[in-house]
């Protein structure tokens, strides 16, 4: 049999009793699993080479109460007679509550073992989040850096798209220097735009009535809304007023040299 011997046993009030120290613990790691030491004390005796007398002494003050124990219980004994027609054969008090206290180093020990091994678990998943952002950041300042550095490979451009499908083809440096101040983004509906006014707002115009590509892109007028925007009628040539005194005249000259001309034949 084993059982729990803690250091309170050099530190408590039975510190510097040698006799009593040794006794107590050979009782301890002797006793049954009931706490039950069913033993003479002359057995004791031979088993820890002290002598008979100093090991009576010893079961007496045991046996005894002591007011500076640490554990309240049974008014400081540490062993009780089994029987008292007997004078050997003891009981361990608070046998149980020891051999169920838990060694309270050794579970500082796997406290501290296990606090170190989550701190060390969570710097390495705080690392690998650190690792991962990294990357991520850096894709994409190289996407941006890359889209930045090759702008030609727009899939829409002035010169492929726009300028072509334009109708007036006027003011084409400051259409261009328009163009180049919009964003990716809003290329597409200025092409979407465009289409819109050639289909309905400038469907049949004269040319001349047509703002420049500048105006238009600068004013942003892709965005209108051509459902309530009036629509403009280019003006028809007007029409010259008849003169019906000089159509008389025409008509009396023509009879005139026709008589002339009759009587002279």
């Amino acid at each position: 049999m084993y059982g729990k011997v803690f250091n309170s046993l050099w530190t408590g009030s039975m510190r510097g009793k040698s006799d009593l120290q040794l006794v107590f613990v050979f009782m301890i790691s002797n006793c049954d699993a009931r706490g039950i030491l069913d033993m003479i004390p002359k057995a004791i005796a031979d088993a820890t080479g002290l002598p008979l007398e100093r090991v009576i002494d010893a079961i007496r003050e045991l046996e005894e109460g002591d007011p500076m124990s640490r554990t309240a219980d049974f008014e400081g004994s540490r062993i009780a007679r089994l029987d008292n027609h007997r004078d050997w054969g003891w009981l361990i008090l608070n046998h149980e509550k020891y051999l169920n206290r838990k060694d309270l180093d050794r579970e500082r020990s796997l406290t501290r073992e296990r606090v170190r091994k989550h701190r060390n678990a969570v710097k390495r998943s705080v690392t690998l989040g650190n690792a991962i952002q990294t990357q991520i950041q850096t894709h994409k300042e190289k996407t941006l850096g890359q889209a930045d550095a090759r702008p030609s490979l727009s899939l829409i451009s002035f010169e492929d798209n726009f300028w072509p499908q334009y109708p007036r083809k006027v003011g084409k440096a400051a259409a261009s220097k328009a163009w180049k101040k919009l964003t990716q983004a809003e290329l597409d509906h200025v092409m979407d735009g465009l289409r819109r006014y050639k289909a309905t707002e400038w469907q049949g115009r004269e040319i001349q009535f047509i703002p420049h590509a500048a105006s238009w892109l600068n004013g942003r007028r892709w965005d209108d809304d051509l459902a309530s925007t009036p629509t403009r009628v280019s003006p028809e040539p007007q029409k010259r007023p008849r003169n019906d005194f000089l159509e008389k005249v025409k008509r009396w000259k023509e009879e005139h040299d026709g008589r002339n001309g009759s009587e002279g034949a």
